[in-house]
C-alpha cells in the first residue's frame, strides 16, 4: 500500500476533530481565550445549540490586525516559543490549534482591536481567507462561527438536539464562570439570557448567581491549611446536602477546567462514610499546583492534566476537606448527634438491649426538645426481626434497626472524643488477646491513644496483650473482635492522620456494640431506640453509607389506596 503525505484541508479536518467535539468545545476554546487575554467581560450567544452560530466577545488586549491572518493558522500562538515554556504555562491555551480547528470546521469571521489602534477583521470559510479589512468596534475581540461542522458532515450527524447541545455549552460556561470569578460571564440562547455573572465577584456569590440563594445556603468555605503541599480553596457542601451524581463535583487546576476522575476520589474520600451510598456532594475546589509540577499537554481538548505527585495533590484535598467536614458535624448541633440531643445520650448496657435515654439537666429536657427531625414515633412491629415499623406523624417510618443504632453510638462516640470525654468501664475478669507483631506493636506505641478511645490495653507476653477497659457502648463479647479491628487500622498510629484513624475507630466500635439484624426486639426496646432517632437530624445513614430510616408520607400512602385526587 502506497503511503502518501495527506493534504492540508485533510489533516486540518483530522486535528478539528479532536479538539472540536460539539459547540461546546468551540466555546470552550474561543472563551479561554477570552480569559487568557485578561478580559474583564465575556459574552456567549448562540442559536439552535450554537450549531447554526455562536458568538464570543471580549473587552480583551485584543490582537494586533497584522496578526489576524496568522491566528487562524495551526500552531500559532502568543503564549509559548519554546518546549521549556511547557514548564511554567500561565495561560489556558498554548496549542494554538483552537481558532485554525474552528475555522476548517466552519465559516468564521474574526475581528479585533487593540486599544489605540483601529479594528480589523478576517472571514474564512474552511480555512480559506473569503474578505479582509478594517472594521469599527470597541477594543477587544469577537469571534462569531457559522454553520458549525458543516465542513464535516460526518461529525454532524453525531449532534444531540439543540437543546442539548445549549445545555452543553451552558455547564461549560457555568465551569468557566465558576473558576473565573473576576470576570463578568453572559451568555444567551436564542436571544434569551441563561446566564449572568458579576465581574469582580466572589466564588460563592458566583455560585449564588448560577444555581441560586437556596442551593448556596447549603455551602460552606474551604480553605486548605499550611504544610500541606499544594493550596487549595473553594465551597462545598455539608454531608446533609447531596445529589444522585457526581455532577455536582468540580475541581479546578491552577483554575483550569478539568475532567480528571482522580480528582474526583480525592473528593469523595473525604466524604467517605459521611455520605449514603450512590449520593455524592457538591463542591467547587481550585487546586494550585506549580507548573513545573503539572502537565497540561496531555489531549489537544486540554481537559486532562497529569500530576508529577499525585499523592500530593490528594493530601492537599482530602486531608483538609475531611477535616473541615469532621470539625463541622462535631461543631454544628446539625451535623452531630449527641450535640443535637442537648445532652441526652442512648447507650447499650452490657448485658441486654434495654435501650435508655437520659437527659442532661444543664439542657434542654426530651420534652423541651422543640425541633425534632422525625417528629414522635410509634412502633407498631418489626419486619423480618431486622426493621422496625413505625407511626410517624405524616406517615410511616421503616428503620433499619442495626444501622440506625450504629450510627447513634457512632456519633456518641465522636462526640465524646472530641470533648475528651472517652467514657469506658474497668473489666472484672481481663481478656487476654492473641495478636500479630503489627498489632502488638501498635498496642505499644498507641497506648495512649487507644486510652482515649476507652481502651486500656498492654502487653502480656510475646505474642497477645492483656484488655483491662473497654468503651461504655461496647458489649463484651465484642471486645476481643473491636480491639484486633482497631489495632490494624492503617492510620492508628500516625498522628497526622488521626481524624481518619479516630473515625475508622468509633465505625469499628459502633458497628461491634450495635444490635444486629435478625435480632428480635421487644416493644420497649424498639420504642427506646425510636425515642433516640426522634431527636437526631444527620445524617439518615449508618458509618458505612447505608440509610437508616425510609420514610413514606400520609400523602404517598392515600395515592396508592386510591383516596389523594
Amino acid at each position: 500500500m502506497q503511503i502518501k503525505k495527506l493534504r492540508n484541508e485533510v489533516s486540518s479536518a483530522i486535528a478539528a476533530g479532536e479538539v472540536l467535539e460539539r459547540p461546546a468545545s468551540a466555546i470552550k476554546e474561543l472563551v479561554e481565550n477570552s480569559v487568557d487575554s485578561n478580559a474583564s467581560i465575556i459574552e456567549v450567544e448562540i442559536i439552535q445549540g450554537g450549531l447554526e452560530s455562536i458568538r464570543v466577545r471580549d473587552n480583551g488586549i485584543g490582537i494586533p490586525a497584522k496578526d489576524l491572518n496568522l491566528a487562524l493558522t495551526r500552531h500559532a500562538t502568543s503564549k509559548l516559543f519554546e518546549i521549556s515554556d511547557l514548564n511554567s504555562l500561565k495561560t489556558l491555551g498554548f496549542r494554538g490549534e483552537a481558532l485554525a480547528s474552528i475555522a476548517a470546521a466552519s465559516r468564521v469571521n474574526l475581528s479585533s482591536r487593540v486599544r489605540g489602534d483601529e479594528g480589523y477583521f478576517v472571514e474564512v470559510l474552511s480555512g480559506q481567507i473569503l474578505k479582509q479589512g478594517s472594521i469599527g468596534m470597541s477594543p477587544g475581540t469577537s469571534v462569531s462561527v457559522e454553520a458549525l461542522f458543516s465542513t464535516t458532515p460526518a461529525r454532524l450527524k453525531y449532534m444531540k438536539s439543540s437543546a442539548v447541545e445549549a445545555a452543553r455549552i451552558k455547564q461549560v460556561v457555568e465551569g468557566l464562570a465558576l473558576s473565573n470569578t473576576s470576570i463578568g460571564f453572559s451568555l444567551k440562547s436564542d436571544g434569551k439570557s441563561i446566564l449572568h455573572t458579576q465581574g469582580g465577584s466572589t466564588l460563592f456569590n458566583s455560585f449564588t448567581t448560577i444555581y441560586g440563594s437556596e442551593n448556596a445556603s447549603m455551602m460552606v468555605q474551604f480553605e486548605s491549611y499550611s504544610g500541606l503541599p499544594y493550596r487549595a480553596n473553594g465551597i462545598v457542601s455539608l454531608p446533609k446536602y447531596h445529589r444522585r451524581d457526581r455532577k455536582g463535583i468540580k475541581v479546578f487546576v491552577n483554575g483550569r477546567v478539568v475532567n480528571n476522575r482522580f480528582l474526583n476520589v480525592c473528593v469523595t474520600e473525604a466524604y467517605r462514610g459521611l455520605l449514603m451510598e450512590g449520593r455524592f456532594p457538591i463542591c467547587v475546589i481550585n487546586l494550585e499546583v506549580p507548573s513545573e509540577e503539572l502537565d497540561v499537554n496531555v489531549h489537544p481538548n486540554k481537559l486532562e492534566v497529569r500530576f508529577l505527585k499525585e499523592s500530593d495533590a490528594f493530601i492537599s484535598i482530602q486531608k483538609p476537606l475531611r477535616k473541615l467536614l469532621l470539625e463541622q458535624s462535631s461543631s454544628n448541633p446539625s451535623q452531630l448527634m449527641p450535640e443535637r440531643l442537648g445532652g441526652v445520650t442512648f447507650t447499650t448496657p452490657n448485658l441486654s438491649f434495654n435501650f435508655s435515654v437520659t437527659p442532661n439537666q444543664k439542657n434542654p429536657t426530651i420534652n423541651e426538645v422543640i425541633d425534632q427531625p422525625l417528629g414522635n414515633l410509634k412502633a407498631l412491629g418489626q419486619i423480618g426481626s431486622t426493621y422496625i415499623v413505625a407511626e410517624a406523624p405524616d406517615g410511616l417510618i421503616i428503620v433499619d434497626q442495626h444501622a440506625a443504632h450504629e450510627s447513634i453510638i457512632f456519633y456518641e462516640l465522636i462526640g465524646k472524643w472530641s470533648s475528651v470525654d472517652s467514657a469506658s468501664q474497668p473489666l472484672l475478669d481481663p481478656l487476654i488477646i492473641e495478636t500479630n507483631q503489627d498489632q502488638m506493636e501498635t498496642a505499644i506505641n498507641s497506648k495512649e491513644l487507644l486510652k482515649s478511645y476507652g481502651f486500656d490495653v498492654e502487653p502480656f507476653d510475646e505474642t497477645s496483650v492483656v484488655l483491662r477497659e473497654i468503651p461504655k457502648t461496647l458489649k463484651l463479647d465484642r471486645a476481643a473482635e473491636s480491639l484486633i479491628a482497631l489495632l490494624s487500622h492503617p492510620n492508628i498510629n500516625k498522628s497526622n492522620e488521626i481524624t481518619d484513624a479516630e473515625w475508622g475507630v468509633a465505625a469499628s466500635i459502633a458497628c461491634h456494640s450495635a444490635i444486629r439484624g435478625g435480632q428480635s426486639l421487644t416493644h420497649f426496646e424498639m420504642q427506646q431506640l425510636l425515642h433516640a432517632l426522634e431527636f437526631r437530624s444527620d445524617p439518615d445513614h449508618c458509618p458505612h453509607g447505608r440509610p437508616t430510616t425510609i420514610k413514606i408520607d400520609s400523602k404517598t400512602l392515600e395515592k396508592e389506596f386510591g383516596r389523594s385526587t
